[in-house]
């Protein structure tokens, strides 16, 4: 056989057989996915958590948030949601972390099921993904043996990406299944008699189901398609006919999702700036390391591993004399470039749809491993060996070329050395979170001894012919199979028990428990009809049990509607304004935190149980001042939102035994040291906090002692002082403020401002609460805004929500221009009765149209005589 893909098209039959061996595959990958749950003791089968990572601190709550829309939810919609951040655009958070026909399954389960929700869909998906897998091997050679297909589908499905990102990162498991699958449509793309359209709708499934995996998966289908032409194609036209096919095919599935894809565009292009991954070039031992079991190390090196069996297989190419020298050399030229892919910056952007990532820039570990799979199968000698791959050869030649589906001693021999300089690095790079088991190649050399030990028995065999030789053949290569298949499924159980236990060395585990959940769901929901809603929303701590990076959602997990967010997708224009209102600005505005903030709460509308003072309604009236002079940011622009004047700066002093110096600039406090600093607020003030400091903030006595006043419970794991907590009440004397500062922390994280105290009044706040009317009359659905007044209002109309890209107000049924005050969605009024605004997310309208414009193109082109005869002169 000569080129990499069997010329010989399978029988009538031969398609029932492969649905029966597609379904079988996915059987075998059940039982072993769930023997890997159980054997890495995973709920239900165990203690370790099935929610780590992001899928604690964003798809958990995204899904409870998509489960509430399918049930009819009054907070979201697959536009807009209340449940998150003071009001968010939530389509390009559906298309990055919950397309597809997976998600719909969270509707089966109840709210305080949503993480065994997820678990069902995370195995699902890599069923699905065996199965498909499969049936591309099946396409690609179908003269070789269907259990060979079958066991490297279920390792395709099991390979060390799914352990070490894919199962916690649910949507890029769509791009598992997305890669043999388009790789399939590229390959129909080579018979010009198939219409388009069933590819173009495979392609339009996948890039809804996560355009982001979807593009990798592209990319591999692309290089398979490539590969299969340079190996056999006989003509450089024919084969650019065949590519150019499945490009067409692929930009039209690509603009049926357009309604989707190009709102989201839209919004990550106009997303808050986060610095990305430093995508320095990795070193090789880092990279050809992943290609064993037992190694993980998910920021610093790509997951490449799928099974020993098949990386063997693939080594032994080049001297796979069953293949042609061609097809060979295609298969080692395809190998480096997609190795060397990984250690050149530019080409690793490229990987990553030219976006700079963050976090892991490894993510297209699937797509390599799917192509170690497909050139494993590649490398196994059909059942019958082709005449042409032998011809000419007599003897102990013929035999080494392989004739009983079974791998030839010079194959296995170019494997073993290969495969020894590999295992030389095993030790690994020595990177802090870079994990190598020492026994990562002893699945390999145990793969390497049957192999080789069955193709010397299948040598001697047809060398020297004879019924007893051919039944002594038959035993061992049985035997040989099921050892290979016994020792493919310990390493894959070892492999992940391994990956599961090193990863959470350094990511953390979320324990949800359904009867907590359903607990916290029904305080969500009287918190909820405390606040009022529409007329105030929510901010409770309900999830201070858990870690701190799953509470920046925990809105959306139970369903209210909360301040806080944390998420990819988030825009630019929302979150500015509420970094500039003091929400800590980490990860370039991705994550908005702010749990303990009574001034903030009642200016976001948001009724906090532990506060002091009542929120400000959602739609108000805010009177138009200036900020005092040398505020700094979150300061001025709380004053605006409010409209009246809250805050002032006076002068700090450092205090070093009896002497008072002002801080006119940036002080250092030494690690591990204190510094006391003065500041005069006028009495019936209070005196607060206004920066992040490394270590704790202590109130100085007129005794002498002192007392903890400010930790910010923001950041994980670290005694850190935060912004505006309130210190004490000024009587008019000098106050003392202690900082002391934490050891072995980088200066800038101790460092004192000029403004790092600051002096705050209450009562303008507490005026503008008593003054401020609400709405006679108050609607807010998902994506609109209804309010009627029982008095004519005039001035600045503000809404508590940011002035998002895609809101349009009208009053009193004219249309009016947004005027964004403090960044919040607001419009000037006269004498207006009512008010409403809708949202509707930018791009969505160009999208519906290139949309309907694909369709019009894709059904021209089925139903036209010229089409269905273009090419038919071809073979494919």
């Amino acid at each position: 056989m000569n080129a990499l893909a069997d010329p010989a098209r399978p029988r009538r039959r031969g398609a029932p057989r492969s649905l029966v061996g597609a379904g079988l595959t996915a059987v075998c990958c059940l039982m072993t996915v769930l023997l890997i749950m159980r054997g890495s003791g995973i709920r239900p089968f165990g203690v370790r958590s099935n929610i780590i990572g992001d899928d604690g601190a964003q798809y958990l709550e995204f899904y409870a948030v998509f489960r509430d829309i399918l049930t009819g939810s009054h907070l979201s919609s697959p536009q807009f949601s209340w449940a998150l951040g003071a009001g968010v655009p939530f389509l390009p958070t559906y298309a990055t972390y919950l397309g597809g026909p997976f998600t719909f399954l969270v509707a089966l389960f109840p709210a305080n099921r949503v993480s065994t929700a997820i678990t069902v869909i995370v195995v699902a998906k890599l069923v699905v993904a065996s199965a498909v897998m499969y049936a591309l091997l099946r396409t690609l050679g179908p003269r070789r043996h269907p259990l060979l297909a079958g066991l490297l589908g279920i390792s395709y499905a099991t390979c060390t990406w799914v352990f070490d990102i894919g199962w916690f990162n649910q949507q890029w498991l769509d791009g598992l299944i997305a890669f043999p699958a388009l790789a399939l449509v590229a390959l129909r793309c080579r018979g010009p008699k198939h219409h388009l359209w069933p590819g173009v709708l495979v392609v339009a499934l996948f890039w809804w189901s996560n355009f982001y995996s979807a593009y990798m998966a592209s990319v591999g289908a692309v290089i398979v398609l490539v590969a299969v032409e340079a190996a056999s194609s006989t003509g450089l036209r024919r084969s650019a006919a065949r590519i150019g096919r499945f490009a067409l095919t692929g930009v039209l599935g690509v603009a049926l999702t357009a309604p989707t894809l190009i709102p989201t565009l839209t919004g990550l292009r106009n997303g808050s700036p986060t610095p990305g991954t430093d995508l320095a070039a990795v070193r090789w031992s880092g990279i050809l390391v992943r290609l064993l079991p037992m190694t993980e190390g998910v920021v610093l090196a790509p997951a490449l591993f799928c099974s020993s069996a098949a990386l063997l297989l693939v080594l032994g190419i080049p001297a796979a004399l069953h293949l042609s020298v061609r097809t060979r050399a295609v298969l080692v030229v395809v190998a480096v470039a997609v190795l060397a892919s990984l250690k050149a910056p530019t080409l690793l952007l490229a990987w990553n749809a030219f976006q700079v990532p963050h976090g892991m820039p490894f993510r297209c570990g699937f797509v390599i491993s799917g192509l170690i799979i497909v050139a494993a199968h590649t490398a196994w000698p059909p059942r019958r060996t082709h005449p042409r791959a032998v011809r000419g050869a007599t003897g102990l030649r013929r035999a080494l070329t392989a004739s009983r589906d079974w791998p030839g001693p010079l194959a296995w021999g170019c494997a073993a050395v290969l495969f020894a300089l590999l295992s030389r690095i095993v030790e690994g790079p020595g990177e802090e979170f870079l994990f190598v088991d020492p026994r990562a190649a002893q699945p390999g050399w145990a793969a390497l001894g049957i192999g080789l030990v069955a193709s010397l028995v299948v040598t001697a065999a047809t060398a020297r012919g004879g019924r007893s030789w051919r039944r002594v053949m038959s035993v061992v290569l049985v035997l040989a199979t099921l050892g290979g298949t016994g020792l493919t499924l310990r390493e894959n159980l070892a492999n992940s028990l391994f990956v599961n236990v090193k990863l959470r060395i350094w990511a953390s585990e979320l324990f949800p428990r359904a009867s907590q959940d359903a607990a916290r769901l029904r305080a969500a929901e009287a918190a909820t009809r405390k606040a009022g809603w529409p007329l105030h929303r929510v901010n409770v701590d309900l999830v201070s049990e858990d870690p701190i990076w799953s509470r920046y959602n925990s809105s959306g997990r139970y369903s209210f509607p909360g301040i806080n967010y944390y998420s990819t997708t988030i825009e630019a224009s929302t979150a500015r304004p509420l970094v500039n209102l003091g929400y800590s600005d980490r990860n370039g505005g991705r994550t908005l935190y702010r749990p303990h903030d009574e001034v903030l709460s009642s200016l976001l509308a948001a009724y906090d149980p532990h506060s002091r003072f009542d929120p400000l309604p959602m739609v108000r009236t805010v009177p138009t001042i200036k900020p005092q002079a040398g505020l700094s940011t979150d300061m001025a622009t709380r004053e605006t939102l409010l409209g009246a004047h809250l805050y002032s700066s006076p002068r700090l002093y450092r205090v070093t035994g009896r002497r008072e110096r002002p801080i006119a600039s940036p002080l250092v406090v030494p690690a591990g040291t204190n510094q006391d600093v003065r500041i005069s607020c006028p009495a019936g003030q209070y005196v607060v906090s206004h920066q992040y400091f490394n270590g704790m903030m202590m109130l100085r006595n007129r005794d002498g002692g002192s007392v903890q006043v400010a930790e910010s419970h923001e950041i994980p794991k670290k005694r850190v002082v935060g912004p505006h907590f309130l210190i004490k009440y000024s009587d008019g004397t000098p106050t003392t403020v202690e900082f002391k500062a934490n050891g072995a922390v980088p200066p800038q994280l101790r460092t004192i401002e000029p403004d790092g105290l600051a002096c705050l009044d209450l009562r303008p706040l507490e005026r503008q609460i008593a003054v401020s009317e609400a709405p006679s009359s108050l609607r807010i659905t998902p994506s609109r805004i209804e309010a009627r007044f029982s008095q004519p209002r005039s001035g600045r109309l503000v809404v508590a929500t940011p002035a998002a890209d895609g809101w349009r107000c009208r009053v009193d049924g004219r249309s009016a221009p947004i005027e964004p005050l403090a960044g919040m969605l607001a419009v000037k009024t006269s004498g207006a009765r009512e008010f409403s605004c809708g949202y509707k997310p930018p791009g969505l309208s160009l999208g519906i149209s290139v949309a309907a414009l694909a369709g019009l193109v894709i059904v021209i082109m089925a139903t036209t005589p010229w089409r269905r005869g273009f090419g038919q002169g071809e073979r494919s």
